[in-house]
């Protein structure tokens, strides 16, 4: 299922705010998580179609020496929006 970016961040951020960071062609950073799934597999195909811009991976012991291991990957979303 392919979302549309803006409709994908109306499903997580205040209608009103997503609308004045798209009139104002400002960039928008969404952390999300796995405890919505269907919101979580949705963003994950849709991001999968893009080209990561930018990647950084974290590796660090933790609590009770466990290996805590981060990665991030930048991608840019275009909106369909008109």
């Amino acid at each position: 299922m392919w979302l549309d970016s803006y409709l994908l961040w109306m499903l997580c951020i205040p209608k009103k705010t997503v609308e004045a960071i798209v009139d104002t062609h400002n960039d928008l950073v969404v952390q999300l998580k796995r405890n919505q799934p269907s919101l979580h597999d949705a963003m994950v195909e849709y991001a999968s179609a893009q080209a990561p811009t930018d990647t950084d991976r974290t590796d660090d012991i933790g609590k009770r020496n466990r290996i805590e291991t981060r990665q991030t990957s930048l991608r840019m979303a275009t909106s369909q929006r008109k």
